[in-house]
C-alpha cells in the first residue's frame, strides 16, 4: 500500500478529478429519489396472510383504506352543517384520484329519490339502519364521516393534498378538529413528509456536531473540514447509486445518511490522527501522508470490512426494506472506505505542512489528551472497581431487553402531541377508528350465504366479536340486508 498511498500523492489532481466526475455522476441521479413510507414494504411475501392479502384484493379489489374526512357540529343535521356537508362533498368529488365519496348528502340523495325527506326525515332513518351508527354518523348526532374512497392508480401525497387544501377553505383556524383528515393514505402521507423534513436536518445536525468534535480534537479546520468533506461525497454516491437503480427511500432507509456520517468520520478520524502522528516526525510532508496512511490502511480495511460483514447479515431478514437497508448500508460503507483511501491523502498533499503542537501555550498538554490520561490511570490503578461497575450497568441494560416490545403501528411512530396523533384519538373516541379487519367467509356450495340459518351464524358471529377487547363494531351482509328492508 505504500506505492499506492506514493502515487496518490504525487497524481493528486488526477485523483480529485476523477473523483469529482464520479460525484457530478451520483449527484444528476440524486433527483430520482423518491419515498415510500407504505406498508407494503414491510409485508413478506412467503407468509400466508400476504397470500390471503392478495386473495382479498383479488376478489374485493384494490385495499389502499380510505380516507376519512371527520367534520363536527352542535348537530350534523342542521340545516347550516348539513349544507357545509354538501359543499364539502361536492369539492371532494371533483379531485383526480377519488373514485367515490360517500357522505351524510350522498345517503340522502341515494335514498331519498323523491327528495320529500326533511333532515328531521334522514337523522330517523339514518339512525334506524344499524350500518350507518359510528359509520358516517356518531350516536350522539355531533360528528360525522366523509368517506373518500379512493382509485388503485391514484397517487396517495397529492390526493391527500388536495383533499386537506378543501379542508383548509372550511376549517375555522381557532377549532382545527372541527374539521380533519384521517385514514391510512393520511398517515402515509405525514410519514412521507416528516422523513423529507428529518432527511434534511437530521444529517446536517449530525455533521455539525462531528464538525464541532473533530475541531476540538485536532484544533485546526484542516482536520475538521477533510474528513466531512470524504463523508459527505460518500454519502452523495450512496444515494445518487440508489436514484439510479429506482430505489425509494424508507422511515429504515433514512437512517443511512446519520450512520455514514457517525461511522465514517471515526474512521476519517484515526486517519486524521495517524497522518498528524507522522507529521510531527518527518519533514517531508508527503512522506509523512504516505507512512500516515500506510500505518492506518490495515486497520481501517478491517474495521469497514467487519462494518460491513455485519450489516450484511440483514440481508437474509425477509423483510424488503430491511435488506434494502442492508445493502445499500453495505454499499455505502464501501464507498466511504474507497473515498477515505483516495481523497483524504490527495486532499493533504495539496495543503501545506502543518504546524502541529500537543501542548497548549501554557506549556500543558491539550485538554482531550489529559482526559484521556486521567481516564487511562483510573482505570489501570482500579481495574475490580472498572470491571464490578461495567458489570453492574451491563446487568441493568441487559434487564431491559425483556421490556422492549416490537411495535410496528405506523400511528405509534408520531408522539402523543402530534396533530395526527390527537386526530387519531378523535375519531376513535367520536366513530369507529381507522383500521378495520376484513374476515373472509368462503363456502364451495353455490348460494351457501343466502340461507336464513347461515345468516343467523353470521350475525351471531357479529355480536361475538363486537364483544372483543379494542372492536368497536362489526358490519356484515345480514346489516345489508336489515338496511334493504328498511328502506325497499
Amino acid at each position: 500500500m505504500h506505492h499506492f498511498f506514493r502515487l496518490i500523492t504525487r497524481k493528486a489532481p488526477i485523483v480529485l478529478a476523477i473523483l469529482a466526475a464520479i460525484t457530478i455522476f451520483f449527484a444528476f441521479h440524486l433527483g430520482k429519489l423518491h419515498i415510500d413510507t407504505s406498508i407494503k414494504q414491510m409485508l413478506v411475501e412467503d407468509l400466508p396472510e400476504k397470500k390471503q392479502y392478495d386473495r382479498y384484493k383479488s376478489e374485493f379489489g384494490w385495499a389502499s383504506g380510505d380516507i376519512l374526512v371527520v367534520f363536527k357540529a352542535e348537530d350534523v343535521f342542521s340545516p347550516a352543517a348539513f349544507k357545509k356537508i354538501g359543499r364539502l362533498t361536492d369539492g371532494l368529488k371533483s379531485l383526480q384520484g377519488i373514485r367515490r365519496v360517500v357522505s351524510l348528502a350522498t345517503l340522502k340523495y341515494d335514498l331519498d329519490f323523491l327528495n320529500e325527506w326533511t333532515l328531521k326525515d334522514l337523522k330517523r332513518n339514518v339512525f334506524m339502519a344499524d350500518i350507518f351508527a359510528n359509520h358516517i354518523v356518531s350516536t350522539d348526532g355531533k360528528t360525522t364521516a366523509i368517506v373518500v374512497v379512493l382509485e388503485e392508480d391514484c397517487q396517495i401525497n397529492s390526493t391527500a393534498e388536495a383533499v386537506e387544501s378543501i379542508l383548509g377553505k372550511h376549517r375555522d383556524s381557532n377549532k382545527p378538529f372541527q374539521l380533519y383528515q384521517i385514514g391510512t393514505p393520511v398517515i402515509g402521507h405525514t410519514l412521507t413528509k416528516y422523513t423529507e423534513k428529518n432527511l434534511k436536518t437530521l444529517p446536517f445536525f449530525a455533521g455539525l456536531i462531528m464538525f464541532i468534535v473533530l475541531l476540538l480534537c485536532f484544533r485546526n479546520l484542516r482536520g475538521a473540514l477533510t474528513p466531512l468533506t470524504s463523508v459527505s461525497v460518500s454519502l452523495i454516491w450512496t444515494f445518487g447509486f440508489m436514484g439510479l437503480v429506482g430505489a425509494s427511500l424508507s422511515m429504515v432507509t433514512m437512517i443511512i445518511p446519520v450512520l455514514l456520517i457517525a461511522v465514517g468520520t471515526a474512521y476519517a478520524l484515526h486517519i486524521m490522527a495517524a497522518y498528524n502522528d507522522e507529521t510531527g516526525r518527518r519533514s517531508e510532508h508527503n512522506e509523512a501522508i504516505v507512512a500516515g496512511l500506510t500505518r492506518i490502511c490495515l486497520p481501517t480495511v478491517l474495521a469497514s470490512a467487519t462494518t460491513i460483514v455485519g450489516f450484511a447479515s440483514l440481508i437474509l431478514n425477509e423483510i424488503q426494506v430491511t435488506r434494502e437497508f442492508a445493502i445499500f448500508s453495505c454499499l455505502g460503507l464501501f464507498f466511504m472506505l474507497v473515498i477515505h483511501l483516495t481523497f483524504i491523502p490527495a486532499v493533504l498533499s495539496l495543503l501545506k505542512r502543518p504546524n502541529l503542537t500537543k501542548v497548549s501555550s501554557s506549556g500543558k498538554p491539550l485538554w482531550i489528551e489529559s482526559f484521556l490520561v486521567k481516564v487511562l490511570r483510573i482505570t489501570i490503578d482500579h481495574p475490580k472497581a472498572v470491571i464490578v461497575s461495567s458489570s453492574l450497568i451491563a446487568l441493568v441494560a441487559a434487564a431491559g431487553i425483556f421490556r422492549i416490545q416490537v411495535e410496528t403501528t405506523p400511528i405509534n411512530y408520531f408522539k402523543e402531541k402530534a396533530p395526527l396523533r390527537i386526530a387519531f384519538k378523535d375519531v376513535y373516541k367520536n366513530l369507529s377508528g381507522i383500521y378495520p379487519v376484513n374476515v373472509i367467509l368462503r363456502s364451495e356450495k353455490p348460494g351457501y350465504f343466502k340461507s336464513p340459518k347461515v345468516l343467523r351464524q353470521i350475525e351471531a358471529f357479529q355480536d361475538f366479536v363486537v364483544g372483543i377487547d379494542g372492536v368497536d363494531i362489526a358490519t356484515s351482509v345480514v346489516d345489508l340486508i336489515k338496511f334493504e328492508e328498511l328502506f325497499p
